[in-house]
């Protein structure tokens, strides 16, 4: 009796981490909601809003928070370049770049005026495919 008791338990934490650790291959952490967590601390962090389509400064915490917590500007865009909108920018020259379209899940090309824009725009169709393509989940939203 007692080594069906413990055959039991063993199958069901196996089955509990097998879950836990299915459930976290594919986070994107810049899909992840901001969570500022329960914690008084006021920590100056950035996070990606996917609604706004640019990394926002905001204050954590301290404690149970997750992915979608970046301690600078820079390294927020740098993880989540791939997920921002197009934007060809506020000037009207023609440069011939290509971005990380999210809800294909592939590389295009769109004409960048030159200035403004964001962090989703590369020089050479094999740039993005090498930093997106790769990396990143196609955004089922």
């Amino acid at each position: 009796m007692e080594m069906q008791r413990l055959c039991i338990l063993v199958i069901v934490l196996v089955t509990l981490f097998l879950n836990n650790q299915a459930s976290g291959i594919q986070q994107d952490p810049c899909l992840q909601p901001k969570v500022i967590g329960p914690c008084k601390a006021a920590i100056r962090r950035y996070y990606f809003d996917k609604i706004m389509g640019k990394c926002q400064l905001f204050y954590y915490g301290g404690c149970q928070g997750n992915a979608n917590n970046f301690e600078t500007l820079s390294s927020c865009q740098r993880q989540c370049e791939c997920n921002l909108p197009k934007d060809s920018g506020q000037c009207l020259a023609y440069f011939p770049r290509y971005f990380y379209n999210s809800k294909s899940g592939q590389c295009e090309q769109f004409i960048y005026g030159g200035c403004g824009g964001n962090e989703n725009n590369f020089k050479t169709l094999a740039d993005c495919q090498a930093i997106c393509e790769s990396t990143r989940y196609k955004d089922t939203n």
